[in-house]
């Protein structure tokens, strides 16, 4: 019931049991305080112990690959291998679409 409900419910009760109703409600009150007083503040919710810390183990250490035999092999040249793979399909007469970059267009 909201607060416009309860005050024309009010309203169309005769003045003495509105009377007796705020009464009523002054008494409740006032016991709240008196056993307030006795009983005090709430006491604070203490705080639990602290999670105790998880130690964590160190990862395992990783072993050094093995050597191989023969020359390391060299590191690979994208521009002189892109140069090859053109000249492959240049030379096997295979067509390749021609790639149009977008450019400032008026």
């Amino acid at each position: 019931m909201n607060h416009r409900e309860l005050a024309t419910a009010l309203a169309a009760l005769p003045e003495g049991s509105v009377g007796a109703l705020v009464e009523a409600a002054e008494a409740i009150r006032k016991a709240e305080e008196v056993l307030a007083g006795f009983t005090g503040k709430k006491a604070r919710k203490k705080r639990g112990p602290n999670k105790p810390k998880v130690e964590v183990a160190a990862p395992a250490p990783v072993e050094a690959p093995k050597p191989t035999r023969g020359r390391p092999k060299a590191a690979a040249k994208p521009l002189a291998s892109a140069i090859d793979r053109l000249r492959a399909v240049k030379s096997a007469g295979i067509k390749t679409r021609k790639q149009v970059l977008p450019d400032d267009e008026d």
